[in-house]
């Protein structure tokens, strides 16, 4: 396809990848990654179409953003890397392990799933994406983004939550809607979690909308090898909503992999 990704790149060592999710960017791991640049090269990267990475367009599929989150990785190391992804960034992720599995050490899934959409959900987003043709970016991102938040601790993050939405409204109203596609059409990935060999964490909100904690328990027993940590009281944004928790978590996870004397 061409065109790299837009990427940040911070601190030295075994390189760790950010994905971030829909509507969102590279700044929403702007606080969230400091903790780790004095151990790792933490690498953040502009999905298509969010920050300041081009569209798409027609063909914004999963498959063809981790195709060039590939081609964006070839570019800065030839070394294995840990890839963790948030909510879209992690159907991103698995698509990226099913078919680039040799260049992970590991992934993270960071709030997501590796199922497909259920019925229901699909028309939920062609809902979401008829609002977003005829309303705009302001109304849809408003509501939205403070709904990924747990309701009972919305007062105390009202800040993050500020944060988060003004991202949010920098998206164009089109790369909304054909990522809201992207996501919709995406294939179940089970199989990628029954079968990889890499460690695999996952961060669960047991108070997530996104990913119903159901779903989470279905899915992270099934790698061979699994860290997981639940969060209570926690949403969909753990990078605000639990900070400390999921930086010490990944800390762990990171280091766990990048120790693995069998690692080449």
């Amino acid at each position: 396809m061409g065109n790299l990704l837009n990427f940040t790149s911070k601190g030295k060592g075994k390189i760790v990848v950010f994905l971030h999710g829909f509507c969102e960017s590279v700044e929403i791991w702007d606080h969230f990654v400091n903790s780790f640049t004095e151990e790792f090269q933490v690498v953040c990267i502009d999905l298509p179409g969010h920050g300041k990475s081009e569209a798409l367009g027609e063909n914004t599929y999963i498959e063809n953003i981790a195709d060039l989150v590939n081609e964006t990785m070839l570019s800065i190391t030839p070394d294995k890397f840990i890839l963790v992804g948030h909510s879209l960034g992690g159907y991103v992720t698995l698509a990226y392990a099913e078919k680039y599995f040799q260049n992970l050490a590991g992934f993270c899934l960071f709030h997501s799933s590796a199922y497909e959409d259920a019925p229901d959900k699909k028309e939920n987003r062609n809902k979401t994406a008829e609002y977003v043709k005829k309303h705009g970016v302001e109304a849809f991102s408003n509501p939205f983004v403070p709904a990924l938040f747990y309701r009972g601790r919305k007062e105390e993050l009202k800040d993050s939550i500020i944060y988060a939405t003004k991202i949010a409204l920098k998206m164009k109203s089109e790369n909304i809607v054909n990522t809201i596609y992207a996501m919709r059409d995406r294939k179940d990935r089970i199989t990628v979690l029954q079968e990889t060999n890499l460690p695999v964490a996952f961060i669960v909100g047991k108070e997530d909308t996104g990913v119903p904690l159901e779903k989470s328990l279905a899915q992270c027993y099934l790698p061979q090898q699994s860290s997981v940590l639940f969060l209570a009281e926690t949403g969909h944004m753990g990078m605000f909503e639990r900070q400390i928790e999921c930086s010490l978590f990944l800390k762990g996870f990171f280091g766990q992999v990048f120790g693995n004397p069998n690692l080449a």
